[in-house]
């Protein structure tokens, strides 16, 4: 199934703030590596997704019915207070760090896990 992107207005059934696109791009610049299969780069983003609305954010949701954390009204970053109705481009970029990050850990032996 297509990832559903949020673009800032509260998309219905949003999985995920990156487009796989994206992410390999995000990959190839910062030298991570990742699946090559579309499936599962989605499934990496919708992970890191699920993992972020965990996080406590500032502000608050711009609405009850959004099924991620963002967009947020009432969100201030260096005395700015940020559009409602956009993502960051911090909070993409750190969804494709924390999915190469959940890509990384998947890799790793299990004896090196704690």
């Amino acid at each position: 199934m297509a990832l559903v992107i949020e673009s800032g207005s509260g998309v219905p059934g949003a999985e995920s703030f990156a487009t796989a696109d994206e992410l390999v791009t995000y990959a190839a610049n910062f030298g991570k590596v990742l699946p090559a299969g579309m499936a599962q780069l989605e499934a990496l983003l919708r992970r890191a997704a699920l993992q972020m609305d965990a996080m406590p954010w500032k502000g608050g949701a711009a609405s009850r019915d959004q099924p991620l954390a963002w967009p947020r009204v009432g969100v201030k970053r260096n005395g700015w207070v940020l559009p409602s109705n956009e993502i960051p481009p911090q909070v993409k970029a750190g969804q494709m760090a924390l999915a190469a990050e959940i890509h990384a850990d998947d890799l790793a032996p299990p004896e090196l896990k704690k």
